[in-house]
């Protein structure tokens, strides 16, 4: 549905988010409401909430995000930094790492230096610049999305997750019938790792998922989208057919593909049935994968669970996160 409003609508829809584990959501609109949504709206299973006037489309939110973020990131004062932005109140938030150290006097210079002289798609987008002494967690104490779980497989974790006050990270339901226990990796790891439990784990009519436990380090909401590269985590969204999308796996790294079918069952050789999977139009991923985030932008949408031959093409296939509740008690751990 989101994908059609975003396909017909690229300079006016302005954003879609789940809300309440799936109980309700809403869609928002640069301008007017448009009656193709009103429409689609009541097709629902769950009440929708239609916003106009928000004033920005989703499209210059992306784009003034890139912007901010690169005249940000250049600057030879700024040794690191990272960017996103909130949907709902229609804000960039950057946050980035002085080369130097500050006085108290350049602590607030900098971040005004790096706004905007003006203010973004008419006035409707919000800038917020932070100075932090680091960005997330260093990779001996953090957990992020898209690391490496070694054990009797070699798989990929998905995003991490939250139950209640307790963290820890998914991956593939199928990734956790022979292993117990991983040892997690970052990808700049230095030889740290730590080593987690599983917690939790469902294979069959919500999809191909597990759970573990996050081991000595934090978790954090962000995860790796290419070697060394991480972003945070804004939303956890259901795929739409024909939408753009991308995952990373460490056997293939980052590939971007589009949404096929939703809804499909397949049975892999020596493993349950699993169903509620979404296929992609091609398959460009290969073993040690398994798990992996499926994403786009700082959106979480699935949990990567292998390929097959659909249609006469070979297609990958991934769990939506958003079942990840419904089947383990569990949600994609947001920022």
């Amino acid at each position: 549905m989101t994908a059609e409003l975003q396909n017909a609508y690229p300079q006016e829809y302005s954003g879609a988010a789940i809300v309440g584990e799936g109980a309700r959501a809403w869609i928002g609109f640069k301008g007017p409401i448009r009656a193709r949504a009103v429409e689609l709206a009541r097709t629902l299973p769950v009440p929708v909430e239609l916003i106009g006037g928000k004033g920005f489309s989703e499209k210059e939110l992306n784009d003034a995000a890139i912007d901010t973020f690169d005249r940000v990131a250049d600057r030879p004062d700024v040794a690191t930094a990272e960017s996103g932005y909130d949907i709902t109140s229609g804000t960039v938030e950057v946050s980035a790492v002085p080369r130097d150290r500050l006085s108290s006097a350049g602590k607030r210079r900098l971040p005004a230096s790096l706004r905007p002289a003006r203010t973004l798609a008419a006035g409707a987008v919000g800038v917020r610049v932070e100075l932090v002494d680091e960005i997330g967690a260093t990779p001996e104490t953090s957990m992020n999305g898209g690391g490496f779980l070694n054990g009797t497989i070699l798989c990929t974790a998905g995003f991490t997750v939250r139950k209640g006050k307790v963290r820890g990270i998914a991956t593939a339901h199928h990734c956790s019938v022979k292993n117990s226990s991983f040892d997690f990796f970052n990808h700049n790891h230095k030889g740290h790792f730590t080593t987690v439990w599983l917690r939790g784990r469902h294979g069959g009519r919500y999809g191909d998922m597990s759970w573990y436990t996050s081991g000595s380090y934090k978790a954090v909401p962000y995860f790796y989208y290419a070697p060394n590269k991480r972003r945070q985590v804004k939303r956890y969204l259901f795929p739409s057919v024909g939408q753009k999308i991308c995952n990373y796996g460490r056997t293939t790294s980052a590939k971007c593909d589009t949404v096929y079918k939703n809804g499909r069952c397949v049975k892999y050789a020596g493993l349950p049935k699993y169903c509620n999977l979404t296929a992609t139009t091609h398959d460009r991923t290969r073993p040690g994968d398994s798990g992996g985030p499926w994403y786009w932008g700082n959106d979480a949408y699935g949990l990567h669970s292998g390929s097959m031959t659909i249609s006469k093409h070979n297609r990958s296939l991934f769990t939506p996160v958003g079942e990840m509740y419904s089947a383990m008690g569990v949600s994609v751990y947001l920022s």
